[in-house]
């Protein structure tokens, strides 16, 4: 991806790398560390490409910690950021699901699947990232009980997984599962599901990204 390419942008991806580590592993305070000094030291030279990551990374870090308004709010700076550097946009369906996710969080589920949508369009996508986009758009159907499109969305979901991403099994599917149960009434599983999802979520540690 072209950006504002310059001897300085390796540097700023070794502070991301060290971020998200951080991040993943629940360190969150040492993540923000990290991540004030990178921005200071961007805000120094005016390098935008160092002044958008710490505005994803801390998106990322609000979401682990379960603050979903405020890590929107860095993800669109982060957007904003991206519009004023020269070159293709930094924005890619990551981006666009991290978004999803805080608007699910926060019931703004036609945002969600206009985020949802805007990632799936995209040309060069991880096939873990549509997995994830794609349970999350059943999961919006779902909600807003548009029951016909849930089921065809979940078909579709279905059958990306089993051709496309076979390993992909996590809270996301898992609840795309319990939904269907619903839908089919078939409450005892929908219960042993979630009681799946439970267990998952207390070993998860807040690795949300």
């Amino acid at each position: 991806r072209a950006t504002e390419i310059n001897s300085k942008t390796h540097y700023y991806n070794s502070y991301m790398c060290e971020a998200k580590y951080q991040i993943k592993t629940g360190r969150t305070l040492e993540a923000l560390a990290t991540i004030n000094k990178m921005t200071e030291e961007a805000q120094s030279e005016n390098n935008k490409f160092g002044l958008f990551n710490g505005k994803m990374l801390l998106g990322h870090i609000y979401q682990a910690r379960n603050n979903p308004a405020t890590a929107l709010d860095n993800y669109q700076e982060a957007i904003k950021l991206d519009n004023q550097m020269p070159g293709e946009t930094l924005i890619n369906a990551e981006v666009y699901a991290n978004i999803a996710n805080c608007h699910i969080s926060l019931y703004n589920l036609d945002k969600a699947l206009q985020n949802i949508n805007k990632g799936l369009s995209l040309q060069r996508i991880r096939r873990s990232t549509k997995s994830h986009l794609k349970a999350n758009e059943c999961k919006c159907y779902f909600m807003t009980h548009q029951l016909d499109t849930f089921i065809s969305k979940y078909n579709e979901f279905r059958e990306f997984k089993e051709k496309y991403d076979p390993e992909y099994h996590t809270t996301e599917e898992n609840n795309v599962e319990i939904y269907k149960a619903i839908y089919d009434k078939d409450y005892s599983k929908a219960i042993e599901l979630n009681k799946k999802t439970a267990s998952a979520l207390d070993r998860a540690d807040n690795m949300q990204i």
